[in-house]
């Protein structure tokens, strides 16, 4: 194998190739109702997306939203889901932020010990008490991430 054929394996896909598992691509509601809502790519396949993935009630026919591909059995049979696009897409945000300085948007969900739990959209952060101007659940805030592990799904921020 020559070593342009061999780097041409972990090459970027052109464009117009076919989404693949791990790609993150847009869909459009076809139908929606009962549980679940019948989702197509732009290629023509289509997904059901259960409605349990935390979508909004009043998803209309027309709308889009996000997909999440994933393979679901050796055969390479790929199956969609929202939540974990919006989640993959939340984990992009911190770590943009936090390698740019820049502030996200959080939303304060509970009270926990020495601190509050709020929602990135996607990804839930710890904000200590100490650096905390929270006064109770719903509030908004702009925060700085200030450390984070993916694998233990951890992130802290500060105001």
């Amino acid at each position: 194998m020559s070593t342009d054929a061999f780097a041409a394996l972990f090459a970027e896909p052109s464009p117009d190739a076919p989404p693949r598992a791990g790609d993150v691509v847009s869909a459009t509601v076809v139908a929606a109702g009962g549980l679940d809502v019948v989702c197509e790519i732009a290629d023509g396949r289509r997904f059901m997306v259960p409605l349990d993935e935390r979508l909004e009630p009043a998803l209309a026919v027309g709308a889009t939203l996000e997909l999440l591909l994933f393979a679901t059995d050796e055969l390479g049979t790929l199956a969609a889901s929202a939540s974990m696009a919006r989640k993959r897409r939340a984990w992009e945000r911190v770590v943009a932020a936090q390698a740019g300085a820049e502030m996200l948007a959080a939303t304060v969900t509970r009270r926990l010990l020495r601190g509050w739990e709020v929602d990135l959209g996607g990804v839930l952060a710890f904000l200590p008490d100490d650096a905390a101007p929270a006064t109770g659940p719903g509030q908004r805030l702009a925060v700085r991430v200030v450390r984070y592990d993916r694998w233990r799904e951890s992130v802290l921020v500060a105001p």
